[in-house]
């Protein structure tokens, strides 16, 4: 049952975190994206002028929102599955969720692993997003669905394709999700102590939910930010891919390589720049995210043990 519970309410924390910061990560990926085909050759415009772009830009801060819904819902879940039961074998307590020890190396590793799970799942729904959002301005319209998506990349690429940019997913996932929930335990930890409360109110969780969004952030970078330009590749055919995998590494260095060759030129400055390219909008999007994730995790985990597990 207690797993159960983790499942469900972290189904329900991943609705909340992506309906809460999608057009944030819309604004991040637009940072990136812009760099990318601005400065490629066959670049594509599909004609959509300034006022009809300002007229839809509601709808285009939502655009691909499906895909994360259906898949990102159940990853987000297997998240904080992931990391509840991890928790439960290092502190070999069936009633982790319950606990008030201070316990910041297992929570650190709970986190990590949790992240190699969370990357499997989100890894083609991150691509398939990407996508979509990219045919709203910069591509002809050529999928209809995320549906249409899978099947166009599994017919032209097998599974490999749907899994483009796992290994820089990976690399942003383990440490991200690390600091995601060590920084969030260590707040819950204590705002506790101080408020001598048994669960955290619903500011208190906003703010460590927020908190926890900035350490995230900070620790996804620059792999995030490379994760996005290998998968915004995808459009291409392979011999016009620019970031080829080299020694397993799924093109990480090969990107690592072109942005330190293409913006590391001109300074220090814009070689940081170069990397952190759509960090401000990534930032926003994890810490609102993230406080709207943990706020309603904490509260339907309340409710889940209060009255669920009583009957």
């Amino acid at each position: 049952m207690e797993n159960l519970g983790d499942f469900i309410c972290g189904a329900f924390s991943g609705i909340c975190f992506f309906v809460s910061g999608q057009p944030f990560d819309q604004n991040a990926n637009e940072s990136i994206k812009d760099y990318i085909f601005s400065n490629r050759q066959g670049y594509i415009s599909n004609g959509r002028s300034q006022s009809q772009y300002k007229l839809s830009q509601v709808k285009a801060f939502y655009k691909g929102m499906l895909s994360p819904i259906l898949v990102g819902t159940p990853a987000n879940a297997a998240l904080f599955l992931a990391y509840e039961s991890m928790m439960r074998i290092l502190t070999k307590d069936p009633y982790y969720y319950n606990h008030r020890n201070f316990l910041l190396k297992e929570w650190i590793i709970a986190g990590g692993f949790a992240g190699i799970v969370y990357a499997l799942f989100i890894c083609p729904t991150e691509m398939i997003k990407i996508v979509l959002q990219m045919q709203f301005e910069y591509l002809p319209k050529q999928y209809k669905s995320p549906l249409n998506c899978i099947k166009s990349f599994y017919n032209n690429e097998g599974a490999r394709g749907l899994f483009k940019g796992m290994v820089a997913t990976q690399c942003r996932d383990i440490p991200q999700n690390a600091a995601f929930f060590s920084t969030f335990e260590v707040c819950k930890y204590y705002l506790l102590q101080m408020s001598d409360q048994q669960e955290l109110g619903l500011i208190e969780s906003f703010l460590a939910g927020a908190l926890s969004g900035l350490a995230c952030s900070s620790a996804s970078y620059p792999f995030d930010n490379i994760k996005t330009r290998i998968q915004c590749e995808v459009q291409y055919p392979k011999e016009q891919r620019q970031y080829c995998s080299q020694y397993y590494d799924g093109g990480v260095m090969n990107c690592s390589r072109q942005i330190y060759r293409t913006q590391g030129l001109k300074g220090n400055r814009q070689l940081i720049l170069g990397f952190f390219i759509g960090y401000v909008g990534c930032t926003l999007y994890q810490v609102i995210g993230s406080s709207a994730q943990f706020a309603s995790y904490e509260k339907s985990r309340f409710y889940y043990d209060s009255y669920i597990l009583k009957y």
